[in-house]
């Protein structure tokens, strides 16, 4: 119990998109709750104990930090143009073009088979996924219609889709020496798809924030490069990396 109250804590820590997971799981306790207690006070008490520790915390770091954050700007978006990207990247594809949709259509089929393919499972994980992978995050979309929106806010989305496939394909392997090969090449795939991207990563860096600065070094006379910024602590972190 003390584990599944630090992970949450950590999770909203490290990032607000985590309160995803947070919905899901205690929509599933509830339903699992609801199959198991016999009386209302029976299904508030479980909860409590599971999630009374994590949602003061939230109270508190809404309080102290949430509350303050202000969102500098961003590129405008196209919402189809994100989501095809956060599809294909997933799957380890293409950031755009025709190949990237047709990636992320694979992806989403992929998903929503796999996530169908659990729902006849005795613990009811399905509800946890739909409501963590798709149902929060699009509430979340439609409630804020987010000024600024990467892809980095689907991550949570793209993890637990990641893992309901992966507990498909561990099904689909069992039936047989053509589907556990299907599943191999599936996965090298997917390896591959990937190893392209990190293989970028590893080349450029993140950002090319390398090439940035040895491109005010090599223009700045003398040994120090000064830099300007509306924000030095978190600019200054950014050089430091």
């Amino acid at each position: 119990l003390v584990l599944l109250w630090l992970c949450i804590c950590m999770g909203v820590a490290a990032h607000l998109t985590y309160l995803h997971v947070l919905a899901g799981l205690g929509l599933w306790t509830l339903v699992c709750l609801s199959r198991t207690a016999d009386r209302v006070r029976s299904i508030a008490w479980g909860l409590g104990q599971f999630y009374a520790v994590p949602i003061a915390f939230l109270v508190w770091f809404h309080w102290v930090f949430i509350r303050h954050v202000i969102i500098g700007g961003a590129p405008e978006y196209v919402l189809m143009d994100v989501i095809v990207k956060t599809l294909s990247f997933a799957a380890g594809g293409p950031a755009s073009g025709p190949f990237a949709t047709t990636v992320a259509i694979i992806m989403l089929v992929a998903t929503i088979w796999a996530i169908a393919a659990s729902a006849g499972q005795p613990q009811k994980r399905w509800i946890f996924y739909v409501i963590t992978i798709v149902m929060s995050p699009l509430f979340v979309l439609i409630i804020t219609q987010p000024p600024v929106l990467y892809l980095r806010y689907f991550m949570i989305s793209i993890t637990f889709g990641l893992i309901v496939i992966a507990c498909w394909l561990v099904t689909l392997a069992r039936r047989g020496r053509g589907a556990y090969a299907c599943v191999i090449v599936v996965i090298l795939l997917f390896l591959a798809g990937n190893g392209v991207q990190v293989s970028k990563l590893v080349r450029y860096g993140r950002g090319g924030y390398r090439q940035a600065v040895h491109y005010m070094a090599d223009r700045t006379p003398g040994p120090t490069v000064v830099v300007t910024s509306d924000h030095g602590f978190r600019k200054g972190m950014l050089l430091w990396y």
